[in-house]
Formats: C-alpha cells, structure tokens, sequence
C-alpha cells in the first residue's frame, strides 16, 4: 500500500510539473478590441505581445494577413532600448521589410539591455478596411524567440500563439421622410435601427421632416419611428449591401378609440371591435386585431370596450 502511494504521488508530482511548463511557455498573443462590425472603411489596430517569456532579448515576428480585404496603415514597436533591423541605415535587403502579406517585427536588446522576463508589449499594427470578405490575421511559424542565458549563450524558444478572424460586412443606407397623416413633416421625429432588443443606429428627423443613416452594416432589422403623440410606427427591413433604402412614413396621431388608425372615432372603429367581442388573451384565434379592439387594455374584449369606443363617437 505504501509503495502503491508514492508511486501515485509521483505521477501527480510529474503531471503537475508538465502542466506548470505548458502553462509557461512563451506564447505569441494577438488581440484588437475593434473586429466588431467590421465595414469597408473602417480602421483597427492589432495589439502584438509575447506572454511568459524568460531572458528573452530579441524576435522575428512574421504576421500574415490578406491584403484584399485590408491594407497596413502603420506599424510601431513599443519595446524601447532595441535595434529595429528592418529600418538601419543602408541595409536593403528585402527580407528584412514588409511583404505583400505579411508584417515583420525583426529586432534585438541593445547591449546596455538586461534580458526581459514576463509579459511584453512588442508593438502594434493599424489596417484599413478595404473589402468586404471573411478573413484572418496569424502569426507565421517562421517566427522566432530568442533567449541569452547567463553564459551569453543564445537559443530558440518554443512557443505558442494565435489567429485573430474577422469578418467585413457589406453597408447600405437608409433615408426618407416621417409626415402626419396629412402630409405635414414632423421635426424631431426618432429614428432607430434595432436588432435583439438592441438599437445599433438612430436618427431625428430634421424641419422638413427628413432623416438619413448611412452605412450600416448588412442584416435584418426592426425600423422603429416615435414621436410623442403618435402611434409607434415599427417594420422589419432587409439592408443589404450597396442598398439605398428611401421610406415614406406616415404617423398616426394617437386618439382615444381609435381602432382603424384614421385618426378619427367612428362607428367603423366599434364594427371593427364588436367583430371580436367575448375573446380573451386565453383564446387561440386572439391576435392583433384583438389587440387593436382591447381598448383598455385588460386582455379580454367585452362591453366596456364597446361602450368606451360608442362615447366617443362623434
């Protein structure tokens, strides 16, 4: 029994010495906060950073990217106290710079440096957004980490590291006019775009009653138009991408009583709701014209419906 538990205290001991290494291992980190609705002309910025590393003095870094549908705006290194050797002084030799597709980082600690040990900021690359498309931005495997070691000895370091994907979305636009029933504009009329309960565009309606939201990004969403004392104008609209939307809305003012959205109580509007008389909210054929006759709104449709929509009948 006894050698049976110190050989499973060995096997623990090595698993949790082999997981304590993979766990420090240098690891090459790519991250952006702005790869959220991507469109063409749009600008982000890729963080580039080297995590648990030791005595580490120096990098090629290659990061590979498609240049169809993004181009390089700039690029820096943060590291200070380093020789960049893509950029000394009547060096012209073309695998030090930039490719096509790809970003290099190639530098060293100055000799006055002390070897760095635990998380780097290295530098950061800025693209523009050219084209709609899925793509990826990666760090090459012909990178490479380079250590010194007390004795001045350099060697390569194994490391990890990962691939940042974004996708580019398509843009259309939308404009019209928001106008009473009457045709008058409404000034100060709002305007929003909304997916899932959240609104990702807005606008107000100018004097003339005129609104424009440009460059939104392709998808499905609910267009909702309130103004006070009118009715919630809402429809599902499709933008797609090059598309160039033109709305004429018409709000109606809200009246007591009415069913029919004429602006107007007449006995139209107790036709409408004596047709649903009796149902609830607990009947299956209960749909929005039930909802529109639910005057007061207690989920059932009975006489104090009609007789509120009959006094106002004028």
């Amino acid at each position: 029994m006894k050698k049976y538990f110190i050989i499973m205290l060995t096997l623990v001991l090595i698993i949790s010495s082999n997981t304590s290494f993979a766990q420090q291992q240098p690891y090459i980190e790519l991250s952006s906060q702005d790869l959220a609705n991507l469109k063409v002309g749009d600008t982000f910025t890729v963080n580039i950073d080297i995590k648990n590393v030791s005595d580490f003095i120096g990098a090629k870094i290659i990061v590979k990217y498609n240049p169809n549908l993004i181009s390089i705006k700039n690029k820096s290194l943060t590291l200070t106290n380093i020789t960049d050797f893509s950029n000394i002084e009547g060096v012209s030799n073309n695998s030090l710079i930039d490719g096509n597709d790809t970003v290099i980082f190639i530098f060293g600690l100055n000799s006055n440096a002390t070897p760095i040990s635990g998380d780097i900021s290295i530098g950061s690359i800025t693209f523009d957004v050219i084209s709609k498309g899925q793509g990826t931005i990666s760090i090459e495997s012909e990178s490479k980490l380079i250590s010194e070691d007390i004795n001045g000895n350099l060697q390569e370091l194994t490391f990890n590291l990962n691939t940042l994907n974004y996708t580019v979305s398509g843009v259309g636009n939308l404009s019209g006019t928001i106008k009473t029933l009457s045709s008058n504009p409404i000034n100060g009329a709002y305007i929003e775009l909304v997916q899932n309960d959240i609104t990702y565009y807005s606008a107000s309606t100018s004097t003339d009653g005129a609104f424009n939201i440009e460059n939104i990004i392709e998808g499905t969403y609910t267009l909702k138009v309130n103004y006070e004392g009118y009715k919630e104008f809402s429809q599902v609209i499709n933008i797609t991408d090059g598309s160039n939307i033109n709305l004429d809305i018409s709000l109606t003012k809200i009246v007591d009583g009415d069913i029919t959205g004429d602006e107007l109580v007449t006995l139209e509007d107790l036709v409408f709701a004596a047709n649903y008389y009796g149902l609830s909210s607990y009947d299956l054929n209960w749909d929005e014209n039930c909802i529109k006759a639910d005057i007061n709104k207690d989920n059932k449709i009975d006489v104090l419906d009609l007789i509120y929509i009959n006094r106002r009948i004028k």
